[in-house]
């Protein structure tokens, strides 16, 4: 502890430190156009105006009262709240902290050099970039690296209290479904102790069968604590429930396009894993082996768990390069003296660190203003087109793109939606229905006046564009973004 304390105390450790923190703060900073964003903020201002939790639908006609299994209402007035106190600004800073934080936790564990913490953790920040945007799995991602950081600590035999696991899962189901990677997390830590029990002659037998019982008994416990949520029994149901034709127009269920330079920084880190297993000499467990194969497969199957393969991985990469480090300093530091720095060195390093922090922050503020413009915003979603159906009011149901709907809810509430990010709610009936009509296949319109659809607000090239113009349906408005379709009277 007193190692600790005086490391963090040491001005060049915080100036590391810093600087990393404000790095990863900036690399974290993405504009707010997530799809999934705005049906999250609808639901945090629903929930704060009619001061309930939402467990049923109020925001389309196709599945309207129909059971939702909320299992992010905190999350999302957390959101709300952000965006109505500070706006998009607020929000893009808090969700960018939530990720520093996360990244500090891997920071602050290792005692190994510097520079080799601040560029692995830096590395690891741009590769989860992309998916580190204004959603609730956030939080599930920094509750996985509480959790790992844990677990870690627990092998290190500094033994903190067991009842943390079922108190860490309470909050986690009610932040985000992705409570389930946890205990993903535990599965692979009880079978790597198996494992190692089973064919590692130097593991600690007596211990580790004890530790074995110990974690299974509480990963039981946490089992039931989940069910601590509005949703009860149901809230087991989301993370097994998958649509499989959905995939298609989910993005991040996709696997990772490496030809796309933005996916590349996670195969480095992939990379920098097997270098540093093959540079070590250290005999690794089987937990660590176990989670970092599982995690970086699933990372390999579905874009949207990279960030938990780069938190499984980051620190055994620290480790193993400060090992191998270690041995090639080793003779150096022993065959020469170190002099310390004069008073005027001193001085003029602390100049250079205060400037060179500034800027960084003037860097994030600049940052933080940049990623929130409108003109961001307006090449994504319909905004022109909202304009239009607010001054218009159409009558009738709206068929919306699926990319829209969250974005609709919050901007465009008077109409209820076909479909939103919802996959979960809307399920596969819906789902095929949806693309029936995007691709403008024969049951288009036999699906769209089952619904009473009188107007569609989808992106100008889809099928069901020139299959409903030869039908008589008019373009009443059209941009480079969106374009509106209406009966004919």
């Amino acid at each position: 502890m007193k190692k600790r304390l005086s490391s963090i105390s040491n001005p060049t450790y915080m100036l590391f430190a810093s600087i990393t923190a404000l790095l990863v703060f900036i690399v974290l900073l993405n504009p707010p156009i997530d799809p999934d964003m705005w049906w999250h903020l609808k639901s945090g201002q629903a929930m704060w105006q009619q001061k309930t939790i939402l467990t049923h639908d109020q925001f389309s006609f196709t599945r309207f009262n129909h059971p939702w299994v909320n299992a992010f209402w905190i999350t999302d007035l957390f959101l709300f709240f952000c965006v109505r106190i500070g706006g998009f600004p607020l929000l893009l800073v808090a969700i960018a902290l939530i990720g520093t934080t996360t990244f500090l936790t891997l920071f602050f564990r290792s005692n190994g050099p510097f520079f080799i913490r601040s560029f692995v953790i830096l590395l690891a920040a741009i590769s989860v970039s992309p998916g580190w945007t204004a959603r609730p799995q956030v939080f599930s991602f920094f509750l996985f690296a509480i959790l790992n950081l844990w677990m870690e600590k627990r092998k290190q035999n500094r033994k903190p209290p067991l009842y943390f696991l079922p108190i860490l899962f309470i909050v986690w189901a009610n932040l985000h479904g992705g409570f389930i990677w946890g205990f993903l997390l535990l599965l692979s830590t009880i079978a790597g102790i198996v494992i190692d029990l089973l064919f590692n002659k130097n593991f600690d037998q007596s211990n580790s069968l004890f530790e074995l019982k110990q974690l299974t008994i509480w990963a039981g416990i946490s089992l039931f604590a989940v069910l601590i949520n509005p949703n009860g029994l149901a809230i087991w149901r989301l993370p097994f429930y998958t649509i499989d034709i959905s995939i298609r127009i989910i993005q991040e269920w996709l696997s990772p396009n490496f030809h796309n330079l933005e996916m590349q920084p996670f195969l480095w880190i992939v990379f920098l894993f097997i270098i540093g297993y093959s540079l070590s000499e250290n005999k690794h467990s089987f937990v660590d082996l176990l989670k970092s194969l599982g995690f970086t497969y699933m990372a390999f199957i579905a874009q949207r768990n990279i960030p938990l393969s780069v938190i499984v991985l980051t620190p055994i990469i620290i480790d193993n390069f400060t090992e191998f480090y270690s041995k090639l300093s080793i003779k150096n530091n022993n065959s020469r003296g170190v002099n310390p720095p004069s008073s005027q060195k001193v001085r003029g390093a602390g100049i250079i660190n205060l400037t060179l922090i500034t800027l960084l922050l003037i860097a994030a503020s600049a940052r933080v203003y940049l990623q929130t413009s409108k003109t961001l915003i307006e090449r994504v979603y319909p905004v022109k087109a909202v304009q239009w159906i607010r001054a218009n009011r159409p009558d009738g149901n709206m068929f919306n793109a699926y990319n829209w709907g969250g974005y609709l809810l919050f901007n465009l509430p008077d109409y209820p939606v076909f479909i939103d990010g919802r996959a979960d709610l809307y399920g596969e009936d819906i789902i095929k229905e949806w693309w029936s009509v995007i691709e403008g296949k024969d049951k288009a319109d036999t699906i769209l006046d089952s619904y009473n659809i009188e107007f569609l607000l989808i992106e100008p090239g889809w099928p069901i564009v020139d299959v409903l113009q030869a039908k008589n349906w008019v373009v009443s408005y059209q941009d480079d973004v969106s374009v509106i379709l209406t009966r004919e009277k």
